[in-house]
């Protein structure tokens, strides 16, 4: 995962939110959760550490 990638999600999340959708991130490899946690993008995106806990109604 690098800046191209992230900025690709972010821009994803931009247009889902326009059409009130939702999007939800599966993330289970640690290095790729601390890219989020350094960037900050963890406050943005809704992760989950698996399938099941992201499509548990919230």
């Amino acid at each position: 995962m690098d800046s191209t990638g992230l900025g690709v999600l972010v821009g994803i999340l931009k247009r889902i939110r326009t059409h009130e959708g939702e999007l939800r991130l599966v993330i289970t490899r640690r290095e790729i959760h601390k890219i989020f946690q350094l960037t900050g993008l963890h406050h943005v995106f809704s992760i989950y550490d698996s399938l099941d806990d992201a499509l548990t109604p919230s």
